[in-house]
């Protein structure tokens, strides 16, 4: 290899948003070492934003690179003039999940001051160490979307949950967030030893852990490598995969960990956890299964097993969020539903690159895509409502409630439409946009991977997405029936509040009953965006979904 191709082979321009993150997370660790609380509090939030802005600038230039002849080099590892043993690569479709990932780490900390001052001396030290792990559990994500080396997902994955782990547990004096924490860390131990015992299979079967050999071993098994194992162990690899990936993106049975892990975590990790794990596995997901198996024997076994995990995980999910009280373990059992969708999606794709329809795999790979933008969009949206409510006071007077970290209940949330009116408004578009109703965003992206499932055939699964789509209305309609529905209680779960000014360190100071409690003014930002990027999916929808397919995976090649 020449110094020329040494140099394309390991182009570290490609790197920039990650090494712009990490720098990032490593000047704000070391900035929270040395500086006074108040000013750890006032601009550390700044110099995290910093880090976010300039690595989303930085991914511009790189954007249909990979569409271009003359685009330049855009993979990293050893040189082949083909990309077929990169082990990394910037295409459209890492590039997409990037910005969906910085957009959510940018919502996630805007709405974690208050909860990191919410009481002295118990995080007012560990506030770098909470940024810190945000934007590195967000380089971790980054490095699944953009790898083609399931070596290289092993690492990405492990990058983003170590820090998950420790972020689940930061309410410290809460005994739920260190039980959510432990059993989070236990059970993603367990499922990481499934995914690595998968990708030992694969290679012994295939002998190699690029994506690209592994395809093209998995198509024609003469190729194998002399000494690689029978293809009883690839199919094996290939479910153990599934199981490690499933777990990351709650897929029943595999999601045991999520209702506990969601309402144990502080709400603003909670929120950064259910949009940023979920699209790093389905990144994965869709690199993996139809593009390196997808042609492959072992896809028609991982097509069936999937296609019961669809169903399962549908059906589970929404049956058992109907007699939830807390809105956290809602939702918690929403994300696992929303996930059942999102694999109908997968299957269309995975049944589109069996049939060699390249265009309809690429509309069903960008459905998914859509639909994972406007999960993002109104999950972030629904839990910064919470992180408002219980800013707000809403539980902190409350008989039995001992902090505004305690879950909401439904009953909560009792007559808030005639008090706080905005925030009412903004958890319906929320609600009805996660129930699939028109014109939301949520709407939307259902549409897409439900027209992509009966392009290719499968319309016992679409059946099974629209019946959940229905059940989902009853339990999406509770909070919106009790906020505009039932009269308040004895005590107001949420007392009127208005805003009255902000203070110099950023704070919305809100009346609450004539007592101060302080709002940040950036999680009212955050809630405007989202509900606004929500209900413009309407007008938008044509225009993101063209944009969207020069993101979406295609079979036989990287991005397109």
């Amino acid at each position: 290899m020449t110094l020329q191709q040494l140099a394309q082979a390991h182009n570290i321009s490609i790197l920039a948003p990650e090494v712009v993150l990490s720098l990032t997370a490593m000047a704000v660790l070391i900035c929270g070492a040395f500086f006074p609380d108040d000013a750890q509090r006032r601009f550390l939030p700044w110099l995290a934003f910093l880090g976010v802005l300039i690595s989303a600038i930085s991914i511009i230039p790189l954007w249909n690179r990979n569409l271009q002849p003359d685009g330049g080099v855009l993979y990293f590892g050893p040189h082949s003039s083909d990309h077929d043993t990169a082990i990394y690569v910037v295409d459209n479709f890492s590039l997409f999940f990037k910005y969906l990932f910085l957009f959510t780490l940018a919502v996630t900390i805007s709405i974690s001051n208050r909860f990191l001052t919410a009481r002295e001396g118990d995080r007012h030290t560990v506030v770098g160490e909470y940024y810190a792990l945000l934007m590195l559990s967000a380089v971790g994500m980054m490095m699944v979307a953009s790898a083609r080396d399931l070596l290289v997902i092993f690492l990405g994955i492990e990058t983003l949950s170590i820090a998950l782990y420790i972020l689940a547990g930061f309410a410290r004096v809460r005994w739920v967030s260190n039980e959510a924490a432990l059993k989070y860390f236990l059970l993603g131990a367990f499922a990481t030893g499934f995914l690595l015992y998968g990708i030992a299979l694969t290679y012994y079967a295939t002998g190699s852990t690029l994506l690209s050999q592994v395809r093209v071993v998995a198509a024609n098994p003469s190729l194998a490598p002399p000494g690689a194992g029978s293809f009883t162990y690839l199919y094996m690899g290939l479910a153990f995969i599934l199981i490690g990936l499933g777990f990351k993106a709650a897929l029943v049975p595999f999601h045991q960990w999520t209702p506990d892990v969601y309402q144990g975590a502080p709400t603003p990790v909670t929120a950064f956890m259910a949009v940023g794990a979920k699209a790093a596995a389905f990144a994965a997901l869709l690199r993996v299964f139809p593009y390196a198996f997808g042609t492959s024997d072992a896809a028609v076994i991982g097509h069936k097993i999937i296609l019961v995990m669809a169903v399962l995980t549908m059906t589970f999910g929404n049956i058992v969020a109907i007699e939830q009280n807390s809105l956290k373990r809602m939702l918690a059992y929403s994300a696992i539903a929303h996930a059942g969708y999102l694999l109908i999606g997968v299957l269309a794709t995975n049944s589109a690159v069996r049939s060699g329809h390249n265009l309809e795999a690429n509309y069903a790979s960008a459905g998914v895509l859509y639909y994972l933008l406007a999960y993002a969009l109104m999950n972030l949206g629904a839990f910064a409502v919470l992180v408002y409510l219980e800013n707000a006071g809403a539980t902190a007077h409350l008989p039995g409630r001992d902090s505004e970290e305690t879950d909401l209940k439904m009953d909560d949330l009792r007559g808030l439409a005639r008090r706080q009116p905005l925030a009412a408004a903004a958890l319906t578009v929320f609600l009805l946009s996660l129930a699939g109703i028109p014109p939301t965003a949520g709407w939307f992206g259902k549409f897409f991977v439900f027209y992509a499932a009966m392009q290719q055939g499968l319309i016992g699964l679409l059946i099974v997405g629209a019946i959940n789509t229905v059940i989902s209305f009853y339990y999406y309609s509770r909070p919106i029936v009790a906020m505009y529905m039932h009269p308040e209680g004895a005590t107001p779960a949420v007392d009127g509040i208005e805003v009255a000014g902000v203070s110099p360190d950023g704070t919305a100071i809100v009346g609450n009953t004539g007592v101060a409690t302080g709002v940040s003014a950036e999680v009212l930002v955050a809630i405007t965006v989202c509900a606004v990027a929500v209900l413009a999916m309407f007008a938008l929808q044509g225009p993101a979904l063209e944009w969207l397919k020069n993101a979406a995976l295609l079979p036989g090649g990287v991005g397109r």
